[in-house]
């Protein structure tokens, strides 16, 4: 309630009561990107995906005003729009920017580097899982599992975890949906007893409700 109070308060700025008080190209996005923000934080995923698709949008128009701000806008921009795609299960929009997320490294040479594309990669794979995850699809994201370890073997920095950790999640949530549950509890223990992790506590009680669960179910 704290936060949707903050949100319907700071969407009284005057700066935010239209796009065209954005005086520039970074600031039109800028513009959106917070109301993706706003829009998220009120539950409002429609809106969401409207805001977050228009500042896409305007990336790929202007690539050249944020092309050094790959790792500022650029990326988030594209993760944020799959996310609102898997909220509302638009299946066609999710892999259309999917596709766009993944030609990043290519679109922007000068932000190039083999650390990006492989956070790239991560992010990849990670949403996709999610989306077939979060809408039911799980012998699809079953399927997507080798791809998936690939992009987890790829590096093991410390700057990975928490995606990783979303990445081990969602694998352990779609063998669950199958009814394979061994193997559901083999991914969520290659994280949840590792207490010296500093995990997304909510990721983490989750996992260990699924872990309860799939006891259970055995």
């Amino acid at each position: 309630e704290e936060n949707i109070r903050f949100a319907n308060e700071f969407l009284k700025n005057t700066l935010l009561s239209s796009e065209d008080n954005a005086l520039s190209i970074s600031a039109k996005g800028i513009y959106h990107n917070i109301m993706s923000k706003i829009h998220e934080i009120l539950y409002d995923y429609t809106n969401c995906y409207l805001s977050s698709q228009k500042f896409v949008e305007i990336i790929h128009e202007n690539p050249s005003v944020f092309e050094n701000n790959v790792t500022n806008y650029v990326l988030p921009a594209h993760y944020n729009l799959l996310m609102t795609c898997i909220y509302l299960n638009k299946k066609e929009p999710f892999f259309e920017n999917l596709k766009r997320m993944q030609q990043i490294p290519e679109r922007y040479p000068a932000g190039f580097s083999p650390m990006l594309d492989k956070i790239i990669k991560l992010m990849a794979v990670n949403a996709e899982l999610q989306y077939y995850v979060q809408n039911g699809y799980f012998p699809e994201a079953v399927k997507l599992v080798p791809k998936a370890e690939k992009a987890l073997d790829d590096d093991n920095s410390i700057g990975f975890l928490s995606l990783k950790v979303e990445v081990y999640y969602n694998i352990a949530y779609a063998f669950f949906g199958l009814g394979n549950y061994d193997k559901c509890i083999d991914w969520l223990n290659k994280f949840i007893q590792k207490e010296q992790l500093d995990l997304r506590e909510d990721l983490l009680a989750y996992a260990w409700l699924l872990n309860l669960t799939s006891h259970y179910e055995l």
